[in-house]
């Protein structure tokens, strides 16, 4: 399988995909590193980048992918308005 083509151009996107598993915080913040922390700040822009990081061969770059994936929708998915029906 093939990654899809990245949509953004945006160099910090691909800055932060390249070192996203550099200096990790340690055991008790698996999955997190300053790279996934500001990912997930950009949003859902880094969706594509992180989609194409789950076909990565290394195990920690998958999981940190994983992360700023799940953190990111979790946030659009708050931000969604919610379908109310009244009577």
């Amino acid at each position: 399988m093939k990654p899809v083509t990245t949509i953004s151009g945006d160099a910090r996107i691909k800055e932060l995909t390249e070192k996203i598993h550099e200096m990790p915080y340690g055991p008790v913040h698996d999955g997190y590193t300053p790279a996934v922390g500001e990912l997930i700040q950009i949003g859902p822009s880094v969706l594509q980048h992180m989609l194409n990081l789950m076909l990565s061969d290394d195990y920690e770059k998958r999981k940190n992918a994983e992360v700023v994936i799940r953190e990111v929708t979790m946030d659009m998915l708050n931000d969604a308005p919610k379908n109310v029906y009244t009577s």
